[in-house]
């Protein structure tokens, strides 16, 4: 379900959006409520397109169809390649212009409910579809990944709930998960396994072999 909250022209950039072209990830360090009282006041500077409830609601804030763009990205703070990579494509410009951000309720390093996580995984697939982004770990961001400095901690998810977020939204859109970065790791152990495997099999063989010369011997 989605609740749109009307901020009346608080804290958006009027007729500025742009084509949207790759999605944030934030966390709001508190609830919907607090989240919401936030964002309607002038005085905050802050706002976001959506955010998303700890049991799954969706708020709407600022209409990524629409021709506003939120206050919600801040200042570009030693941004990754990734964002580099962004940026110099389009060149320069705001990314609150052609981004769409998600904000998330709880605080950062809380471990998300199947709930928000699966509402927050079906709205990144149809804004994927409806905006033609691309679902991959370069268009699928975290506000961290724009400034490394003041935000490190946003959204603060795990890396297992990255990965969870990405598949699910892969699901959704009916494309495979993107490559696991562990995969050459796993093939590995799962290879040394079966190594240990032999040796144990050879070892016991070894030792058949000497009881039985004892015995014989004996």
């Amino acid at each position: 379900a989605m609740t749109v909250v009307d901020l009346a022209g608080a804290n958006q950039w009027i007729g500025t959006g742009l084509p949207k072209i790759a999605i944030v990830n934030h966390i709001a360090q508190g609830s919907v409520a607090s989240c919401i009282s936030w964002f309607k006041n002038p005085a905050a500077q802050a706002s976001s397109n959506y955010i998303i409830g700890l049991d799954g609601t969706i708020y709407q804030f600022v209409d990524p169809e629409g021709t506003n763009a939120p206050y919600a990205n801040g200042l570009i703070n030693g941004p990754d390649s990734t964002v580099q990579a962004l940026l110099s494509q389009e060149h320069n410009v705001n990314p609150n212009y052609w981004t769409v951000s998600m904000e998330h309720e709880g605080m950062s390093g809380q471990i998300m409910p199947a709930a928000q996580l699966a509402a927050s995984a079906q709205l990144t697939a149809w804004l994927c579809e409806r905006f033609n982004i691309a679902a991959d770990v370069a268009h699928l961001t975290g506000h961290y990944e724009y400034d490394s400095v003041t935000r490190a901690g946003c959204p603060g998810w795990l890396h297992a709930t990255w990965t969870q977020y990405e598949a699910a939204v892969a699901a959704l859109l009916g494309a495979p998960p993107g490559p696991d970065p562990c995969s050459s790791v796993k093939t590995a152990l799962a290879q040394l396994e079966q190594q240990y495997q032999a040796l144990q099999t050879t070892s016991a063989q070894q030792a058949a072999v000497i009881a039985a010369v004892r015995k014989d011997v004996a």
